[in-house]
């Protein structure tokens, strides 16, 4: 048999460069980042982004506030606490003090998805003593188009990954005895103080160990370590409550929110009345389900499908699995189950798969490891072609970022034209969303911003404006001729216009109404 010396070289490179395969991905990934990082976009970004200047400037407030929760504490027009006053803030605080706040975030985000990558490697090489497969949960983790999306977003969860990964690492280190469970229940709890969807998980963690370790020999010290782990739990969730002071709903709100033919943000902008009909709730957890596999538009299959399919894949013969990799797999199939609960009350938005997405990757990897067989030098090469393809993905999803960016710095030019230099920073605004109330509410900083429902009534309207005293409006002319009826507030003057698309946006003085 003869050997081309090329083959060979070819051959060997691919057996023993990893390192080459390794930096290929770091660089695909920088090079996306960088790409799109190029400025503020979206919704809640702006949330999140504003919060990081507020601590910056030394003050513990935001500028936006909704009726709803005005209606139900007058004191909230006062305190204005964060809607999401969470650890990340403070986790990107540093890099924005050395950076500008934007590029704080993009940093920690990137930080944060490199470690949890680094350490899903660490955990698959760890389980299969197969280097190329950790080299794939690294890659595709990287790379995939959730991860490259979000990592240049103000959002939180690219922040939350790491503690997932090194959940996973416990798991994989061995039988979960009650030293790794303490570790879980640590790791989660830190995990819960930036997204707080971990709630399930931590109390699943006691009973856990009573299910693996539970000896009637030893009745009592299972019991005082039973005991222990709930006594770590509850202390991380009341440090959580003490430490940061988030404007929290009740459930019953949080179920009638989002339904069909209600805003996200119902239970915000509307006091709360503890009412619940369960049909029209059922129909929006059927309709949020549907989303997951189908969302409605072809671009988002991009972030769902890839998610979904790796899911499933994770009831694969589970049962033929020995322990260790059960142990990630049930951990997996765990966050899956709290993404599909969280998806169905609150509501479903892509970015919240990425939070299971370390575990369940990993999972996937473990139970293709288990069922199929091939070589090293094969993965290697695919694995070359498949991070090139998924950067080649990401340019679609790069290009709309930069698009949107420009857009939306086109909408805050004319905010800041027509409207900020007309309102003093002391006076208080009432918004009616045409879409763009979070942009609104950002960019007239630091003057209170109001947020009012688009379909309230002028009954509901008057009292907000009884109860928080505004000094202008600012909304879509139509609803505004809804809400003022000529006949019962008089004629108002209209100060400035904005163009927001289709919607024609007013600002109106409302002082000696």
């Amino acid at each position: 048999m003869v050997i081309h010396k090329d083959n060979l070289h070819r051959d060997l490179w691919f057996e023993n460069k990893d390192i080459w395969i390794f930096l290929l991905i770091v660089i695909l990934f920088i090079s996306a980042v960088i790409l799109s990082s190029v400025g503020i976009r979206g919704s809640d970004q702006y949330w999140y982004l504003a919060d990081v200047e507020s601590l910056i400037n030394g003050v513990h407030k935001t500028n936006h506030v909704y009726s709803g929760l005005i209606m139900d504490d007058s004191s909230i027009l006062v305190r204005r606490p964060f809607l999401h006053d969470i650890l990340t803030l403070y986790l990107v605080l540093p890099f924005a003090l050395i950076f500008w706040p934007y590029m704080g975030w993009v940093i920690l985000n990137s930080i944060s998805v490199l470690v949890a990558a680094i350490i899903i490697y660490l955990a698959v090489n760890k389980v299969t003593d197969k280097p190329i497969l950790g080299l794939y949960a690294f890659g595709v983790f990287l790379l995939n188009p959730l991860t490259l999306w979000l990592v240049s977003q103000p959002l939180a969860e690219a922040s939350v990954t790491p503690f997932v990964a090194g959940a996973v690492f416990v798991c994989a280190s061995g039988h979960l005895n009650a030293k790794r469970l303490f570790l879980i229940a640590i790791i989660l709890g830190l995990a819960n103080m930036a997204r707080a969807v971990f709630l399930p998980v931590l109390a699943l963690i006691p009973l856990t160990y009573l299910l693996l370790n539970y000896r009637k020999d030893k009745m009592i010290q299972s019991l005082l370590y039973f005991s222990s782990l709930v006594l770590t739990v509850f202390i991380l969730l009341k440090i959580m409550l003490f430490v940061f002071g988030e404007q929290t709903i009740d459930l019953k709100s949080m179920l009638m929110s989002g339904v069909p033919g209600r805003s996200g943000m119902h239970a915000y902008l509307f006091p709360a009345d503890g009412v619940v009909d369960w049909g029209v709730v059922l129909r929006k957890f059927i309709n949020n389900i549907r989303i997951q596999f189908w969302p409605g538009e072809y671009n988002l299959l991009l972030f769902y499908i890839p998610f979904d399919m790796m899911s499933l894949l994770l009831f694969y013969k589970i049962f033929k699995l020995n322990r260790i990799k059960f142990q990630i797999i049930s951990l997996a199939l765990i966050l899956v189950g709290v993404h599909l609960v969280t998806i169905m009350i609150h509501q479903n938005q892509f970015r919240y798969m990425l939070v299971p997405l370390p575990a369940v990757l990993v999972g996937c990897i473990l139970v293709i490891d288990n069922n199929f067989a091939v070589s090293a030098i094969a993965l290697k090469r695919v694995l070359v072609v498949l991070s090139i393809g998924l950067f080649l993905l990401s340019i679609p999803l790069i290009i709309k970022s930069r698009s949107d960016v420009q857009k939306d710095f086109q909408l805050r030019q004319q905010i800041e034209q027509k409207v900020s230099s007309m309102v003093g920073k002391t006076d208080r605004i009432i918004c009616v969303p045409t879409g763009h109330a979070i942009i609104e509410a950002y960019t007239l900083r630091p003057r209170t911003v109001i947020e009012f429902p688009s379909d309230g009534s002028t009954e509901y309207l008057s009292a907000v404006i009884n109860r928080s005293h505004p000094d202008w409006l600012l909304c879509d002319i139509d609803v505004m001729k809804r809400l003022f009826p000529e006949k019962k507030w008089g004629e108002l003057k209209i100060v400035s216009e904005l163009q927001h698309g289709v919607h024609k946006i007013v600002l109106v003085r409302l002082t000696g109404i």
